[in-house]
């Protein structure tokens, strides 16, 4: 199993967790898919396209999820690493459900493919998307009322993007962690995480909470 978790916006730096990713590519000239949602205009695909290839990739595939068929499923899944964007945890989490992606991204995973989430489609690589509703004052908003929070569950572990060291976001953290039984690892943007097999290394400033306890690991 290989993953990256991101924390970042949009095009915001994040070196250190990139050249992991790289690190993770047997061959640069190898497709690179993108699941693509709520993006008419491909703002965020271009943006993200352009960024990676500083680092010599240039072979990418953008994948409307809305428009989605059987040919550019297959396409997609032909893909070296699939990325999954941010945006908002629940419409996204609730689309890859109705069109029949989320299973197959399981077994991609487990045939060998690199899955890379950035912010929301990070905490979709977990066992739920609870800590999208975290914390109250800057979170997603779950305007479709989805019912089943459960996410990929590829790990054991919670991830929190977009962390910041203040009393009011601790606290809430804090609070959630006695009630799941589950480590959460939060993130400052810029921070990562790569899991490759059993090995899981936390890239940059990592805060690790648990049992109304947290500390910082990295």
């Amino acid at each position: 199993m290989r993953l990256i978790f991101y924390s970042k916006w949009g095009i915001l730096r994040a070196e250190k967790v990139d050249l992991e990713f790289i690190n993770l590519l047997k061959d640069k000239k190898s497709q690179i898919g993108y699941i693509s949602f709520a993006d008419k205009q491909r703002t965020y695909f271009k943006q993200f396209e352009n960024y990676y290839r500083k680092y010599g990739l240039r072979n990418f595939y953008c994948f409307n999820l809305e428009k989605s068929n059987s040919k550019t499923t297959a396409i997609l899944f032909r893909s070296q690493s699939i990325f999954l964007p941010g945006g908002n945890s629940y419409s996204f989490l609730s689309l890859l459900k109705k069109k029949r992606i989320f299973s197959l991204l399981e077994k991609y995973v487990n045939k060998g493919g690199i899955l890379v989430g950035m912010s929301a489609g990070a905490i979709i690589m977990t066992p739920n998307i609870n800590l999208a509703g975290i914390p109250s004052f800057d979170s997603d908003e779950n305007k479709i009322n989805l019912k089943s929070l459960k996410a990929l569950g590829l790990v054991k572990f919670e991830f929190l993007p977009h962390f910041k060291k203040n009393k009011a976001y601790i606290k809430e953290v804090l609070d959630y962690s006695k009630k799941t039984k589950n480590i959460i690892y939060a993130c400052p943007d810029g921070s990562g995480i790569k899991v490759d097999g059993e090995k899981v290394v936390f890239i940059d400033k990592i805060f690790k909470f648990q049992n109304g306890k947290f500390k910082e690991i990295n």
